[in-house]
């Protein structure tokens, strides 16, 4: 999005909005994601910084931390927040009804709305939207403005019913994460819904006496990935990731925990083993850790197995685990596999695509360690890589017990992480090129 920008300020003056749910992951933040979830909402407040953005109204995601953290970080990202019904009870915590931003001869009304729900935000009231909204837009007649524009986090089928309510405005959503290639009009007004994750950013060029003359839904891909004030904000995050502090298992009760350890299914299963051993899918770790991104929760859960559930872990460091470990090595087991796998490597991001020899040197190098790892120490737990429990699901009784039937393995497992934006071309048939072979029934089973 920076480099975007920057290409697009070298020529036009710009009006940076932003509709909600823009700095936390979730609503609701669990307390052993706290700390990291603020350092990555500063991240992206400093970014906001380095990009001009003008105005924000909230979604419920920015509260998840409470009022006073929000406004906080829009003090950092130095923007306003504008909001026809949201009231802050905090007198030092300015909530505008309205701004209006003025460049040559265009004059532009902007204003937002929030969900009812908001209101259960210690600190904040919330109005009622239809009441609310029409007062400040009357209130933006007066001003004879090009634009009215609403910062929308009430979702796409309510953006709509407000479209045909108020006549000529222009709505710019969130929430409901839906993206229109084209906005929507609706009784001379329009609806414009940009989609998630900061995969597009949508982009209206703005004329004296208002109108769409036209409309892009421009893709964030790869090629703009450059250096930048941003990227160099993005480095220094992902080296602060490693000095939070680990939080420990999510879930003690370990019956309930995954297998999370290949080596285990090795023992009735080599003939799978192997062909997964073989795969990309197994060392998956690699690719953060050449980013330097291994410690980024927003990363760890595509490319290990059971990161943030009940029945995994909540810190990489847990991710190995060793019958019994030495206080040298406690708590480094990860770090130091991957380290000493990189030896001698400095060539950057990690792409079998791209170079392929140099992954399959890598791949190879990774399972040499851990084997050796395997051999010098015991291994209860090795929950890095795509696993067997990513596809069959938690076989923790299979184990115990020797129940049988695993699961079914089914595409919409693999759609948990190949999806936008990571993977937006992912296509199903695939499977069959990660598929282990078929199991042999034992002689007493084949009947």
């Amino acid at each position: 999005m920076a480099e975007y920008l920057n290409g697009l300020k070298k020529e036009n003056e710009v009006l940076l909005v932003d509709s909600g749910d823009s700095f936390f992951s979730a609503p609701k933040v669990r307390a052993d994601r706290a700390s990291q979830e603020l350092l990555r909402a500063q991240l992206i407040a400093d970014s906001y910084k380095e990009m001009g953005l003008n105005y924000i109204s909230p979604g419920d995601r920015d509260l998840a931390l409470g009022a006073k953290t929000f406004f906080e970080l829009v003090s950092r990202c130095g923007a306003k927040v504008v909001s026809a019904n949201l009231k802050s009870k905090d007198q030092r915590n300015l909530i505008s009804s309205y701004e209006l931003w003025q460049k040559s001869d265009i004059r532009v009304f902007v204003t937002g709305v929030v969900p009812v729900t908001t209101s259960k935000v210690e600190g904040l009231e919330v109005e009622p939207v239809e009441e609310s909204l029409e007062k400040v837009i009357s209130t933006a007649r007066g001003y004879q403005p090009d634009y009215i524009l609403v910062l929308s986090h009430l979702g796409q089928s309510e953006d709509e019913r407000i479209a045909k309510k108020f006549a000529g405005v222009f709505i710019l959503g969130s929430h409901s994460m839906d993206s229109l290639s084209e906005p929507l009009k609706l009784e001379n007004s329009y609806v414009f819904q940009p989609g998630i994750e900061g995969q597009h950013i949508g982009e209206v060029p703005l004329e004296k006496g208002g109108g769409l003359k036209a409309h892009a839904l421009r893709d964030l891909g790869k090629s703009l990935d450059r250096n930048n004030p941003v990227k160099l904000l993005m480095k220094k995050y992902y080296e602060q990731l490693k000095s939070l502090p680990s939080q420990g298992m999510s879930n003690k009760n370990a019956a309930t925990h995954f297998v999370g350890n290949p080596l285990i299914c090795k023992k009735c299963h080599e003939e799978q083993y192997q062909f997964w051993r073989e795969t990309k899918h197994s060392s998956a770790i690699l690719v953060l850790y050449a980013k330097n991104r291994h410690q980024d929760p927003q990363c760890i859960g595509c490319h290990t197995l059971g990161y943030g559930t009940q029945e995994g872990f909540s810190s990489l460091s847990e991710a190995i685990q060793v019958e019994k470990p030495n206080k040298k090595s406690q708590g480094k087991l990860v770090e130091d596999l991957l380290k000493k796998t990189f030896t001698g490597d400095d060539a950057g991001d990690l792409d079998s695509r791209t170079d392929p020899q140099r992954h399959r040197r890598l791949h190879n190098s990774y399972w040499d360690n851990i084997h050796q790892m395997a051999r010098n120490q015991q291994i209860k737990k090795l929950l890095l890589g795509v696993q067997c429990e990513h596809c069959h699901e938690n076989r923790k009784a299979h184990v115990i017990s020797g129940a049988r039937g695993a699961a079914e393995v089914k595409t919409e497992s693999c759609k948990v992480c190949h999806r936008p934006p990571n993977a937006p071309d992912f296509n199903p048939a695939v499977l069959n090129q990660v598929a282990c072979p078929r199991m042999v029934k034992a002689p007493r089973e084949k009947e």
